[in-house]
């Protein structure tokens, strides 16, 4: 079975110093490689089979012993040719199959670690010495950009939680609409019943169709309220920020 056979070369490829990376959990890197594809071809050494003993007559008239063991043993010999052919291409089919397996398993590895890049969080930390320069700790405009950078960490924070807040709060206020329009639908539904029986009634004792009542008209779904929740602004700058670009000018000697 083909799963059996993907179980077995996975159990091989993690015994294997080249391949074991591509079953591990540690994320991949650029040291790691897999080797280029092979594309095999039927070898040289191995003959066709005389595929013309397909187009000779059987022979009306009597054959010989001779002839008939002949001819017996020509189509052994060919039929012999068909099976190491079909053996071969079994061969190289599996062996491309195997590749295509490695391959795919090397991508999805490689996702992996494009997806990490990609969703990696943001660095939040503050650099005190940016450039490797080095700055006066107790120096007011170094100590002016420490409040800085930690009223900007502040407002991200209270930006975060505000848009959590918000986002909690439209889920509220959708799931409390969509209720309210249930009950929209519900009655809009009775009143229109309400209206054709009425209409009925009226037709049976002959009143003209043009002089018979409207009908209800279709109210209109609530829309949410364009409140706090959907006015939230992110006024940080970034939540990344360099300490001692601006304290220069107090103190250095």
């Amino acid at each position: 079975m083909p799963s059996k056979r993907v179980q077995l070369m996975t159990a091989g490829i993690a015994t294997t110093t080249s391949g074991s990376f591509l079953l591990s959990k540690t994320p991949i890197s650029a040291v790691h490689r897999i080797a280029p594809p092979v594309l095999e071809r039927m070898p040289t050494h191995l003959p066709d089979p005389d595929w013309r003993v397909l187009q000779q007559p059987s022979g009306s008239g009597q054959q010989s012993c001779t002839e008939m063991q002949e001819k017996i043993d020509q189509l052994t010999e060919n039929l012999r040719l068909a099976h190491e052919h079909i053996h071969t291409r079994d061969a190289i089919i599996e062996g491309a199959h195997a590749q295509l397996v490695i391959q795919d398993m090397y991508g999805a590895k490689l996702n992996q670690a494009l997806y990490a890049k990609e969703h990696q969080l943001e660095n939040d930390h503050t650099k005190l010495f940016p450039e490797g320069k080095g700055r006066h700790l107790t120096n007011s405009g170094f100590i002016k950009e420490l409040d800085r950078v930690d009223e900007v960490r502040r407002k991200n924070l209270e930006a975060k939680n505000q848009h959590k807040m918000a986002k909690q709060q439209r889920r509220v206020e959708k799931e409390l609409i969509e209720a309210r329009w249930k009950d929209i639908v519900t009655q809009h539904k009775h009143a229109v019943d309400g209206w054709r029986q009425e209409c009925e009634r009226l037709i049976t004792e002959g009143v003209a169709k043009k002089d018979l009542p409207k009908p209800p008209k279709r109210p209109l779904k609530p829309k949410p309220a364009v409140g706090n929740a959907d006015m939230i602004v992110n006024q940080a700058s970034g939540s990344t920020a360099d300490v001692g670009d601006d304290s220069s000018s107090d103190g250095e000697e």
